[in-house]
C-alpha cells in the first residue's frame, strides 16, 4: 500500500491524477469519478463534502487529487473489497 511502486503509479505524468487535473473537469466530477473507480461506487454526501472541500481548497490541483487517490488506495473498503 505504501510503496514507492504505487506512488510513481498515481504521480505518473499520464495517469488518472494528471489527466484528471489538466482535463477542466467539475471538482465535483473529479470526486466521482476517482470514486467510481477505486470503490466501483459514488461517494457518500459526506465523503463527497469532505474530498471537495480538500480539492478546492488546494492551490496544487493535481496534488490534492493524487491525495485523494492515495486515500482511496489506501481505504479499508479499497483493501478488503478489491
Amino acid at each position: 500500500m505504501n510503496s514507492p511502486g504505487t506512488m510513481e503509479k498515481i504521480q505518473h505524468g499520464r495517469g488518472r491524477a494528471a489527466r484528471l487535473a489538466g482535463s477542466g473537469t467539475a471538482p465535483a466530477e473529479i470526486i466521482n469519478e476517482l470514486y467510481l473507480t477505486a470503490l466501483s461506487r459514488f461517494p457518500s454526501t459526506e465523503e463527497h463534502t469532505l474530498m471537495l472541500n480538500a480539492l478546492q481548497s488546494s492551490s496544487d490541483h493535481r496534488a490534492a487529487i493524487e491525495d485523494i487517490l492515495w486515500v482511496l488506495l489506501n481505504s479499508r473498503e479499497f483493501v478488503f473489497c478489491r
